[in-house]
């Protein structure tokens, strides 16, 4: 299938001046799955002048997304932040392309997942917590013509209207399982340093998932422990940085995404 996911726009300095690492993610687990998949980082296209400013940037944001081509989907990944611009784009893109599904997801959603689908016809789907395993599970479900009954991780609807609270996903165990970031589906790294007008470029590097209170095993493994927290292997985040390296990149944003909660937690620490 043919996806396309996007990060909201925002005006935050940090925000835009590095790749979102979520959408990073989520994209290399896509292509793994064997999806064609489009990445927008919407924070860049609006620091680049992309889409105007004012009131009209997220009609501008949804027209710029509907050019992209004919797409199976379009994803949205939000903070608590960003999510009222997300709804914006999604009515907006819903007006220009009624029959694509819109998938919420991210820190912003998933904790208010019932009440947006409650309040926001524009959304058809919101994915709870982690993506990697459930957005390709849900998209092997539509291509096969099959209903989204039972994915797990998911808010839906069904025919009725009614909101559906399917079971939730449970935490990936073994982060070194999840693809590599999908660098290529982005703009170089130099590109994000030029907009945001500081000396040095930054990268983000998943190094870890849960409890920011938990220190990393010794032991390197990655399994989740009574708070939730799960490391990256020293292996995949030196992998990380030489990728950063070879971006021309050089600052690396250590990131821990907190994902029991549906949170993503702020950076905790930066290499240089």
């Amino acid at each position: 299938m043919r996806v396309l996911i996007a990060s909201a726009p925002h005006a935050d300095t940090f925000g835009y001046s590095m790749p979102p690492p979520g959408l990073l993610r989520l994209g290399g687990a896509l292509e793994a799955a064997g999806h064609e998949t489009l990445l927008e980082d919407l924070a860049f296209r609006q620091a680049e002048g992309s889409l105007g400013s004012g009131d009209h940037i997220f009609q501008k944001a949804a027209e710029f997304l509907a050019a992209q081509g004919p797409i199976d989907m379009l994803g949205l990944s939000v903070m608590g932040a960003t999510l009222p611009a997300a709804l914006l784009i999604a009515q907006h893109f819903r007006a220009l392309e009624p029959t694509t599904p819109i998938v919420l997801g991210g820190p912003g959603a998933s904790a208010i997942d019932v009440a947006l689908l409650e309040r926001f016809k524009a959304i058809d789907v919101v994915v709870r917590g982690e993506g990697e395993r459930t957005l390709p599970n849900m998209l092997r479900r539509m291509a096969e013509g099959r209903d989204l009954v039972g994915v797990a991780g998911i808010t839906r609807r069904d025919l009725d209207g009614r909101v559906i609270v399917e079971a939730d996903q449970p935490l990936i165990g073994d982060l070194n399982e999840v693809p590599p970031p999908a660098w290529h589906l982005v703009a170089p790294l130099l590109s994000y340093k030029e907009i945001s007008g500081e000396d040095e470029g930054l990268v983000p590097i998943d190094s870890g998932r849960g409890c920011l209170d938990t220190a990393p095993p010794r032991s390197g493994k990655a399994k989740p422990d009574s708070n939730g927290a799960r490391w990256t292997s020293a292996r995949q985040v030196s992998a990380s940085s030489s990728a950063s390296e070879s971006s021309a990149a050089r600052s690396a944003q250590y990131t821990n995404t907190a994902d029991r909660a549906g949170d993503k937690a702020a950076h905790v620490g930066s290499a240089h």
